[in-house]
């Protein structure tokens, strides 16, 4: 998957998180590690570009494309940017949170992968609604602190069954579809 080397000797191909949120390092770390190769995981503070709370996938899809191309930006050594955004959505009167994930590479191309929904409940509704933050939403339900970069309110609603983590680290196995069948995607890139 990765092209770049030195003169001297192949260098560890670097990817770049755009974030230092703990829950999204390791899930960039967790998708990279099962790519077969060595993958050196930077991370750096990137701007979303967008609300606090990013309401619908419009929003959403550009915050996570906006910190992937900053990440890639603040490394001109690295392969890929990698942005991750939760955000929240409405369907037929019913919230739900989930994310999407952007990966950039060098010549531009990007993958994407969204998904992860689930329902909120009526309180965190509400709260939303009001123009509160899911995190800090989440945080009073739950009466714990920084959930979001934790378990996130993935993990609270399912009581642990399926963490933040994980449906990142899916997101961004997912977004590396571009990248994997590369042939697939020839025409697309051809035209672009």
């Amino acid at each position: 998957m990765h092209k770049r080397t030195t003169n001297q000797e192949e260098a560890m191909p670097i990817v770049v998180v755009g974030s230092r949120n703990p829950v999204k390092v390791a899930a960039v770390q967790a998708a990279f590690a099962k790519l077969g190769d060595a993958w050196e995981v930077r991370a750096v503070d990137a701007p979303s570009g967008v609300s606090p709370q990013p309401i619908g996938h419009a929003e959403t899809r550009r915050g996570a494309r906006n910190r992937a191309q900053a990440a890639l930006a603040a490394y001109p050594n690295a392969e890929f940017g990698v942005g991750l955004e939760g955000g929240v959505f409405e369907y037929d009167g019913e919230w739900y949170t989930g994310a999407w994930c952007a990966i950039v590479d060098r010549d531009g191309r990007v993958g994407w992968a969204g998904g992860g929904l689930i329902l909120l409940p009526p309180a965190v509704v509400e709260g939303l609604r009001a123009g509160h933050e899911l995190g800090t939403l989440m945080d009073r339900l739950s009466d714990e602190h920084n959930t979001k970069q934790k378990m996130g309110a993935i993990g609270l609603l399912t009581n642990g069954l399926v963490g933040r983590q994980e449906t990142y680290e899916h997101l961004v196995l997912r977004a590396l579809a571009r990248w994997r069948r590369p042939e697939w995607f020839e025409s697309e890139e051809e035209a672009g």
